[in-house]
């Protein structure tokens, strides 16, 4: 357990260490942090509310922001560190993608996360998934849920340019029911966060038996959207799905 500390999270965002990410958020077990979208920035930052905070610790334990200890990890997850730290533990590598024409044509890279999800909620593999769609109500905003049909998650499909706090709904597998296993699809921040939340509660070890990273090259902020948005002379109003 990190030493207490009654501002770690304003650290952290001041330091810039953030990613957004949201483990913090659930993993509070007093409710104390809430997600909030900096204007200035274009990203999500945490903000604390200290009369709630009971100074644990947690939130600076589960940030892969601050740090992640990846030899503690990978003795964690499988049993032993790489030969190539680089690439990590693996037992073969391959190349894919869906084989339903069109899963595969409606995704940004193949629809291989979409086909494997869809494969193993259909074998009862999983029970559900941690997803991102964008919003029906403001296509420029994520949506994060916890998807349980085929069609949830195929509308999940395709990469998301701009800030997503994937694991805000950590919270709703850790009160799901206790014989329910999910899937969990992210970026190597989002990850991260899992693993180390996973070394700090075992129940959420336990619900989440698939993890999905996908690669990330870059982070663009809501700002890069807008400039773009405004290169082009399109208003946001006008974006529609």
């Amino acid at each position: 357990m990190a030493a207490r500390d009654t501002d770690a999270i304003e650290k952290i965002v001041i330091g810039d260490l953030c990613a957004g990410c949201g483990t913090c958020l659930s993993m509070c077990p007093t409710q104390a942090i809430t997600l909030v979208k900096d204007g200035k920035k274009g990203i999500y930052i945490p903000k604390l509310d200290q009369e709630k905070c009971n100074q644990c610790g947690i939130c600076a334990e589960v940030c892969p922001g601050r740090s992640v200890d990846y030899r503690q990890l990978n003795l964690a997850v499988f049993g032993k560190e790489p030969e190539n730290t680089l690439v990590g533990n693996y037992i073969r590598c391959y190349i894919g993608h869906a084989g339903d024409c069109e899963m595969r044509y409606n995704s940004a890279s193949g629809g291989l996360v979409t086909a494997l999800l869809v494969f193993a909620l259909e074998e009862k593999i999983i029970d559900g998934a941690l997803v991102t769609r964008m919003s029906d109500s403001d296509p420029l905003e994520p949506e994060v849920f916890i998807a349980r049909t085929e069609e949830e998650i195929v509308s999940a499909s395709k990469s998301k340019y701009c800030p997503v706090p994937a694991n805000i709904v950590l919270g709703e597998i850790l009160e799901s029911e206790k014989d329910e296993r999910f899937a969990v699809v992210g970026l190597p921040c989002h990850i991260n966060g899992i693993r180390k939340a996973e070394m700090t509660d075992r129940k959420l070890k336990e619900r989440i038996v698939l993890h999905l990273g996908i690669f990330c090259g870059h982070g663009t902020s809501f700002l890069g959207t807008e400039f773009l948005l405004r290169q082009m002379n399109i208003k946001k109003e006008d974006v529609k799905m």
